[in-house]
């Protein structure tokens, strides 16, 4: 066995393979125990913290403190931190008011102060009113292939990737993935609908300005070869215009 090993007893690797296998634990303490069973199966500091994600120096850490402590390593011991400046009285009030009936008019539980909702309506004048029945009137225009109508628009996405492999579905569980996440960069996602046909045109680009927004329409110009005009509804971005066409394409 190479120094830089470990080798678990069998009742330690049993533990070790439990915690794992539940996925109900801190992600630090899953990445130790993971970490001591691949150091047992012979795998390097180097080869672990690679796929880890973690430095070499930690892994040391985790075996070097586990070969002391034994699987108490794998847990943080309880720091002193801030004291708690609730006394006896204020915590006996917040229970009471917590379990109280509540305030008249209002059903338990009615008020919930750590949910929103938003929701954005420009000014209701004539011009709102004259765009809303302008849209009303188009989308309850029969379908027509010549005059296809379509909506547009885009939105960021994130991309996440798996920090720690999650558990299958497996029969009467649902398939299981850990909190822990590595982020890979972003992207854009540029979307048309077609609702009367329920069609969707999709383009994903690493940003969207200008270009990217005449480069999907271009796209949805090919995919609609029998229209005369097709009519899309979209918001008032300031790249949702003409200009984006002209500084993207030669006249």
């Amino acid at each position: 066995m190479k120094k830089e090993h470990v080798k678990l007893s069998e009742a330690d690797e049993r533990y070790l393979t439990n915690i794992i296998s539940k996925g109900q634990q801190k992600a630090r303490v899953f990445r130790r125990a993971t970490a001591l069973l691949q150091l047992n199966q012979g795998k390097t500091l180097r080869l672990v913290a690679k796929e880890l994600k973690a430095t070499s120096k930690a892994v040391m850490a985790w075996r070097n403190n586990y070969l002391k402590q034994g699987l108490d390593s794998l847990f943080d011991k309880p720091r002193s931190g801030r004291p708690i400046e609730f006394d006896g009285k204020l915590r006996a009030k917040i229970t009471g008011l917590a379990c109280s009936a509540a305030p008249e008019g209002r059903a338990k539980n009615e008020l919930k102060p750590h949910l929103k909702k938003t929701w954005c309506m420009g000014e209701i004048n004539s011009e709102f009113i004259a765009r809303m029945e302008r849209l009303l009137w188009l989308y309850a225009q029969e379908y027509d292939e010549r005059f296809p109508t379509v909506c547009y628009d885009e939105r960021p996405c994130y991309l996440i990737g798996e920090f720690i492999k999650g558990l299958e579905i497996k029969s009467g569980k649902p398939k299981r993935e850990h909190y822990a996440y590595e982020k890979n960069g972003s992207c854009s996602l540029l979307m048309t609908i077609e609702p009367l046909t329920g069609r969707r045109i999709a383009d994903v680009f690493a940003k969207r300005t200008k270009r990217e927004f005449a480069l999907h329409f271009q796209r949805i110009a090919k995919e609609f070869p029998n229209a005369v005009k097709i009519r899309v509804v979209l918001d008032n971005l300031n790249t949702h215009n003409e200009s984006s066409f002209y500084e993207t394409f030669s006249a």
